[in-house]
């Protein structure tokens, strides 16, 4: 029996390697972001710590080439690298501002991608699991400016009161985006496996319908060939 986290190869290429190209472009945003991030003197709480944190993203990536197992620890290995992805994202925005982050939204890529490769529970699971680490992030102080933007059309400046409604329209958005991207690609993900599968299907039963008829052509030949000099005797 097939394993929940089973989906059919939309292409050629290994499982593996497409989740490491996308963890290298990960990288290279995550790379991008910090330099601006120091170019413009963004308040970062550690920079040693955000080196760090980039620093395990590329070794488990690395890491990722030498791996080489059956399918099923495979794919508890891919679900661990994507898991990874996902802490070290909300890591980074931990320290560049948490929810504040104008790339928040960068935490619905790990459960983009785990719609792709797997099936519809764990994609689900991985859409909880990115919304704690949003409700995690929403915990994080943000800055004066920041405070003051959010408030800025409040009626009530003195009060907190439209800040939290704000907080929780923000934590209720993200939350349905999260279903919404896991269901949606999931959908579609479904769709072109089973098209691919059906389109398999028909070649394979053309393949043996051009079999049958060489056989039978063959054997038509074969009684011919046969039945020519008993003609002639």
């Amino acid at each position: 029996m097939n394993s929940i986290f089973s989906r059919n190869s939309l292409n050629t290429d290994h499982p593996i390697q497409q989740l490491q190209r996308f963890r290298w472009v990960l990288i290279a945003l995550e790379l991008l972001a910090s330099l601006i991030g120091y170019l413009f003197e963004y308040p970062i709480h550690s920079w040693s710590l955000l080196c760090f944190v980039i620093a395990v993203h590329v070794f488990t990536n690395i890491s990722l080439k030498l791996w080489r197992g059956n399918q099923g620890s495979e794919q508890r290995f891919i679900a661990i690298s994507i898991l990874i992805d996902l802490f070290m994202i909300t890591a980074l925005l931990a320290m560049t501002g948490g929810a504040s982050n104008g790339f928040v939204a960068i935490l619905l890529l790990p459960v983009a991608v785990t719609a792709v490769l797997f099936s519809a529970l764990p994609s689900y699971l991985m859409a909880i699991l990115s919304i704690g680490c949003y409700s995690l992030l929403l915990q994080v102080p943000l800055s004066t400016d920041a405070h003051a933007m959010h408030q800025h059309n409040s009626t009530m400046p003195s009060s907190t009161e439209p800040f939290s409604q704000h907080i929780s329209q923000m934590w209720w958005a993200f939350s349905f985006s999260a279903f919404i991207v896991s269901w949606f690609i999931g959908a579609q993900t479904q769709r072109i496996s089973s098209t691919s599968a059906q389109l398999t299907k028909l070649q394979q039963k053309q393949l043996q319908h051009e079999q049958v008829l060489a056989v039978a052509t063959y054997a038509a030949n074969a009684a011919h060939d046969l039945a020519t000099p008993l003609q002639n005797l």
